[in-house]
């Protein structure tokens, strides 16, 4: 891919297709489209952006990033891969290492995350095996990072602990609260959100759902959602009223993920970047947790989080 900046357009509506099921009985189905690209328009902005990527990936093309697996472990986690529906997951090919942004909306302050490398597809699992130059890596990232942001914007504290745990649900339904609390923060209304939860457990598989929540009825997903709604009541004026909230927050993490790779692309340190994490050579970890928090301290402060690690930092949001 040449473009390193892409932008794509609103996203369309879904449309109804009339299609076969197991049994061979046509049946209507939502089918969703995708986003066309846009041409990428020549401003100051833009040729910022890729001057920037172009440091970043120059450097990522001397890295060599590999996994410490053997080749029979290769084989199936490509098979993994492979068999995934997802258009996404392709077999590992250590060298797809460039970074390319994409924009949505045709804006510029919505998206913006990085993507491209092989690195970002594979199984969580497998991301504690990457060699960066043969040296074993670790990860960070920030702890609830799009939840404390809309805290700042509300102009209020987020409550004591855990922001994705509700009472009343055990502790192991926690990876699939974090889940339905992030899609319910970027959905339009309690219908979409829910319909997103669904998609998100059945269609992609990308949340399991615990013993205790059913097969996601309404029974189920109504109270959770009000149980959600009920603890982060500071988030009203945000939550199923603002469109494309999602996006705007996705293009803040963006932006502090590019002055982190900036920092150590200019001293020659290849970091990966996860959307709003990281991962760097196991030596470096320490200093990597201190840019994070320089990165965002350098810009407006809006509150306190904790990286995953505990340390304490600054949460901040960008005055430009």
């Amino acid at each position: 891919m040449d473009e390193t900046v892409i932008v794509k357009g609103l996203k369309p509506k879904d449309i109804w297709v009339l299609e076969p099921n197991e049994n061979g009985r046509m049946v209507r189905k939502k089918k969703k489209r995708k986003r066309k690209i846009c041409k990428t328009p020549d401003t100051p902005l833009v040729r910022e952006i890729r001057a920037n990527l172009k440091v970043i990936n120059e450097l990522m093309d001397k890295a060599d990033i590999t996994l410490d697996i053997s080749e029979e472990e290769l084989k199936a986690l490509n098979a993994i891969m492979l068999d995934d529906p997802d258009p996404y997951k392709q077999a590992v090919d250590f060298s797809r290492k460039h970074l390319y942004r994409v924009f949505l909306d045709r804006r510029f302050d919505r998206g913006g995350r990085f993507f491209g490398p092989w690195y970002q597809n594979i199984p969580k699992d497998y991301r504690q095996y990457i060699l960066i130059d043969g040296t074993p890596t670790l990860e960070l990232d920030y702890s609830a990072l799009h939840p404390n942001l809309l805290y700042y914007f509300a102009k209020a504290i987020p409550p004591d602990g855990d922001l994705y745990q509700l009472d009343g649900y055990t502790k192991e339904t926690r990876k699939f609260l974090k889940g339905a609390f992030l899609r319910l923060i970027n959905s339009n209304s309690r219908d979409d959100a829910k319909g997103s939860i669904r998609e998100a457990a059945f269609k992609k598989g990308k949340i399991k759902v615990p013993s205790e929540l059913g097969k996601l009825e309404d029974k189920y997903l109504d109270p959770l959602i009000d149980k959600f709604l009920e603890k982060h009541k500071a988030l009203k004026p945000f939550i199923f009223k603002v469109k494309h909230l999602g996006n705007t927050l996705q293009n803040i993490d963006s932006r502090i993920a590019e002055k982190v790779l900036l920092y150590f692309a200019l001293k020659g340190i290849p970091v990966l970047p996860l959307h709003d994490g990281f991962r760097i050579a196991a030596e470096l970890y320490p200093e990597l947790e201190a840019v994070m928090h320089q990165v965002v301290n350098s810009l407006k402060i809006v509150g306190s989080c904790q990286t995953k690690s505990g340390a304490e930092g600054p949460l901040m949001f960008f005055d430009n």
